[in-house]
C-alpha cells in the first residue's frame, strides 16, 4: 500500500522516537526547517519499545526521545539530518527515528510511504497478541494463563535466537567483532 501523509507544524514540535516498521518513506521538506534523528534497527534494546503484550503502541519508544538514550557507548549510532526546504529522506523500513520542528514559523513537509507486504499481516499478528494477553490477564485464573503465554513467548523467541546464533558460526561471529 501507498500512503501519502502531510505534516504541518511549528518550532518545537516534536513526533517522537517510533519506527514505521515496515514502511519505506521519503520525508519531503516544503516549507521551514527539520530536524531528523536516526538509529539503525539494531539500537531496539537501548530504545526501548513500549512491549507488545502491554502496549499497542509497540512501535514507539518508552524512553519518547533521543535526548534520554545512552549513547555514549555508541556514539556514532545516532545519525543526524537537517531538511531544508526542498529537501528529501530516505527512511528505511524498521529504522527508529525522531522529527522535530526547528525553525521558527510554520513548517510542512509530506511523507511517501510505501507499506511493504507484510505490514498489514504484522501490524494484525500484533494487534491479536496484545488481545490476547489483555484477555488472559482479566481472567479469574489470577493471571495464569497469561503467564504462561509470556512463558511461551518468551521460550519461542529465545529458541529461535539461538537457532540464528548457532547457524551463524564461528565464522561470523568473528568477522562482527
Amino acid at each position: 500500500a501507498f500512503l501519502i501523509a502531510f505534516w504541518l507544524g511549528a518550532q518545537g514540535n516534536n513526533f517522537g522516537l517510533h519506527t514505521d516498521l515496515f514502511a519505506e518513506q521519503f520525508l519531503v521538506q516544503h516549507q521551514g526547517t527539520k530536524e531528523v534523528l536516526l538509529l539503525l534497527p539494531r539500537d531496539a534494546a537501548r530504545i526501548a519499545p513500549f512491549p507488545f503484550l502491554s502496549s499497542p503502541l509497540f512501535y514507539k519508544s518508552a524512553r519518547r526521545s533521543v535526548s534520554n538514550l545512552d549513547l555514549a557507548s555508541d556514539p556514532d549510532g545516532c545519525l543526524r539530518a537537517e531538511l531544508c526546504p526542498g529537501d528529501v529522506l530516505y527512511i528505511p523500513a524498521w529504522w527508529w527515528h525522531e522529527v522535530r520542528t526547528i525553525s521558527s514559523g510554520l513548517s510542512l513537509s509530506v511523507t511517501y510511504r510505501y507499506h511493504t507486504e507484510d505490514s498489514d499481516r504484522f501490524s494484525k499478528i500484533m494487534t491479536l497478541m496484545y488481545q490476547l494477553h489483555s484477555r488472559a490477564q482479566s481472567r479469574k485464573s489470577s493471571g495464569r494463563f497469561a503467564q504462561h503465554l509470556r512463558s511461551f513467548f518468551a521460550y519461542s523467541l529465545a529458541e529461535a535466537e539461538a537457532d540464528a546464533t548457532r547457524s551463524e558460526g564461528p565464522a561470523s561471529s568473528a568477522a562482527t567483532s
